[in-house]
């Protein structure tokens, strides 16, 4: 079983090799936050392409999720 908790070690192991190179950091190319990267088309994409997960978890724009699976408040 794979966890992204310990993802290089267990690809590591599932491949054979002694060390997984290692992934860049994309994320350091926008010095803003994500918002600034979105348009009101890219959010709409978003929006409609993730629906359901949107509504389980009461995600919008500009908060986090407004609750979990396992406390459906």
């Amino acid at each position: 079983m794979m966890r992204f908790e310990h993802l290089n070690e267990d690809l590591e192991n599932y491949f054979g090799v002694d060390e997984m190179s290692r992934a860049r950091n994309v994320t350091d190319l926008n010095k803003g936050t994500y918002q600034d990267i979105y348009t009101p088309e890219t959010i709409q994409i978003v929006a409609d392409w993730y629906k359901a997960d949107i509504d389980l978890f009461g995600y919008d724009f500009d908060t986090g999720a407004q609750k979990n699976y396992w406390n459906e408040e």
